[in-house]
């Protein structure tokens, strides 16, 4: 079993990461996650801030692989994922970048999307998550449109009650750092041969 620990850019991907369905798709892998550190927010893993995180979990002698997992932040942090990677810097192992946030992913996955809102949901919107600027904003309108605007105003009460609703394998069809998040722990797992 590989050891790892996880450096979250917010509190949005913290909830997804130890969400049960991401727990259960680390333990079929042979990953066991030892610990879960929040920079706290947009912004907070841009350049120099990462390196106090990932120090923190080295010292963990348990941990083998550091993975970081942020959104893209293009107004923030940099334009595209290659420079945002760049921008961390070497020290983690792995870098997953959501492009352009985590709730894109959930826009991705299609069966989701209609069992969240409706089946009348057009295909075009999981296509397009990645496309989307501003990932909650689009799930926002979405509930506006079919749910009459009720119960989506903030997202880690979304990511609470939806996390384990994902399904990765299903938001990868559509959403690239989706199935990059799953090649990366494929990986991870790896290791172990």
């Amino acid at each position: 079993m590989v050891k790892i620990g996880i450096v979250v850019e917010g509190h949005s991907e913290k909830i997804f990461v130890e969400s049960t369905m991401f727990q259960t798709l680390c333990r079929e892998l042979d990953i066991q996650v030892i610990d879960t550190l929040n920079a706290g927010g947009n912004g907070n893993l841009c350049c120099h801030n990462i390196q106090p995180y990932v120090t923190q979990l080295q010292t963990d002698a348990t941990i083998q692989t550091i993975l970081v997992l942020a959104d893209l932040d293009p107004e923030t942090c940099a334009p595209c994922i290659t420079k945002r990677k760049e921008r961390m810097g070497a020290s983690p192992d792995h870098i997953v970048i959501a492009r352009n946030a985590i709730e894109a992913w959930f826009l991705a996955d299609y069966a989701f999307l209609q069992n969240q809102f409706s089946s009348e949901v057009p295909i075009q919107t999981a296509r397009q998550s990645e496309s989307e600027p501003d990932p909650f904003h689009k799930l926002k309108e979405l509930n506006q449109l079919y749910k009459n605007g009720r119960g989506l105003n903030n997202k880690k009460q979304f990511m609470k009650r939806n996390s384990n609703r994902l399904n990765l394998q299903n938001a990868a069809q559509h959403a690239s750092s989706a199935a990059y998040l799953l090649t990366t722990l494929q990986q991870i797992a790896d290791q172990t041969e």
